[in-house]
């Protein structure tokens, strides 16, 4: 096969992909809370109590608690987005696994001035991965 028939078919398929991803996913659902790190979420505390907070460096992941103190792992964002927005009330939607307590991120919303913006999305950090990896 040659190179630019290759080219092609990768190209149609992350395509394919990101249309498949635009849709909603089944079962997908929306939560709100706000990102403190795990291991103060374990211990029902809420930490780090500001963004100079040495608990920050300390902490392994940032979780979701809802305001009913449930939390839950955002298992497909990495962690360094997470930290942006620690202590930040935030807007999830995605798949929950209530087997792990953990939701499989499609769209993360932060507020941003006085307006809730997508900060991260599957698809953003999908087109990105095709642009670094995938362009000519």
């Amino acid at each position: 096969m040659n190179v630019l028939k290759k080219q092609s078919l990768v190209t149609l398929a992350m395509a394919s992909m990101l249309w498949i991803l635009s849709f909603p996913a089944i079962g997908a659902e929306t939560f709100t809370g706000r990102l403190v790190g795990y291991d103060c979420a374990e211990q029902g505390e809420t930490c780090p109590t500001d963004r100079l907070d040495p608990h920050i460096a300390l902490e392994r992941d940032f979780v979701l608690v809802k305001p009913n103190g449930e939390y839950y792992f955002l298992v497909n964002i990495n962690r360094d987005i997470k930290l942006q927005h620690v202590l930040e009330n935030v807007t999830i939607t995605g798949e929950l696994n209530k087997k792990f307590n953990s939701i499989t991120v499609m769209e993360f919303k932060a507020m941003q001035g006085s307006k809730e913006r997508t900060t991260w999305s599957q698809e953003m950090e999908d087109a990105e991965f095709n642009r670094l990896y995938n362009s000519g």
